[in-house]
């Protein structure tokens, strides 16, 4: 008896003083990206450079993701995470800029707007979807890594980040663009509930869908939109097809990924997450 409670005490020790883990999924990363975090049991508080950083249950672990801006500043960031028992873990990660293409372009005859009306406009345009994307719900809606929306997702005509020298003006592409032929079918990344679905003068038939968690897919220049604000879509879930509405010289579609209002590279984002 006594050589069975002992054993008992010092299983109870070792599981009071396993340590909680935190993996860096995204152990380098450029501004424009998103940084993701792992953690194998709930952390009580994570912060980023300090500031407060929402973690929610994913499968059976949980993540953190923090979308890093353009702009985003240069060199070392520290993650802190506290869990339950007073563990805490800290992790320094490095931070590069991203190569950005400089590109020139004119003015898309089909728009009848000089450089400067089309970067008024389009301003305008951001402005409101930023507005349409900034709200982070406590909820997930996707229970598996993210995808790509095409069958074929290998040509890529303008990625993420490239510069467009338009007249004496310039514009920042915050999306991927895809070659594809017109009415080619367009899936959605994930699962979550079409935020919205609307003609755009700019971007053309635009699909919104919310993921949860402050995590938002657009797909934009629609040929034809295929679902409605409300509708409830599974990953895979056609949402429209392709085309060359709104400000487009040919067919292809646009994808844009915003957290938290942030855009970042779609690529990396779909990529990394896991």
């Amino acid at each position: 008896m006594h050589y069975l409670l002992t054993v008992f005490s010092f299983f109870l020790v070792a599981v009071s003083v396993r340590a909680a883990n935190v993996e860096m999924l995204t152990p380098r990363v450029r501004s424009g990206e998103a940084l993701l975090v792992k953690f194998d049991e709930a952390p009580r508080s994570v912060t980023f450079d300090g500031k407060a950083v929402l973690a929610f249950p994913y499968r059976t672990t949980w993540r953190a993701v923090l979308p890093l801006p353009l702009s985003a500043k240069i060199g070392t960031h520290r993650i802190v995470a506290d869990f339950t028992g007073g563990a805490r873990i800290e992790r320094s990660i490095a931070v590069s800029k991203k190569i950005q293409k400089l590109i020139v372009l004119p003015p898309p005859p089909k728009l009848g707007m000089t450089a400067k009306e089309i970067t008024q406009n389009l301003a305008v345009t951001n402005s409101a979807v930023r507005k349409n994307v900034e709200e982070v719900q406590d909820v997930t809606r996707f229970e598996e890594p993210f995808g790509l929306p095409l069958a074929d997702n290998r040509k890529i005509s303008s990625p993420f980040g490239e510069i467009r020298k338009i007249g004496e003006e310039s514009i920042t592409h915050l999306g991927t663009d895809f070659d594809a032929a017109r009415g080619r079918a367009v899936a959605a990344i994930n699962g979550g509930v079409v935020k919205s679905a609307y003609l755009d003068p700019i971007y053309g038939n635009s699909v919104i869908v919310d993921h949860g968690r402050g995590i938002y897919s657009l797909y934009l220049h629609l040929d034809s939109m295929k679902v409605k604000v409300g509708d409830m879509v599974k990953k895979g879930t056609l949402v429209g097809r392709v085309g060359d509405s709104g400000l487009a010289s040919a067919p292809h579609l646009h994808l844009s990924i915003k957290i938290g209002g942030v855009s970042v590279d779609p690529l990396q984002f779909v990529s990394a997450f896991r």
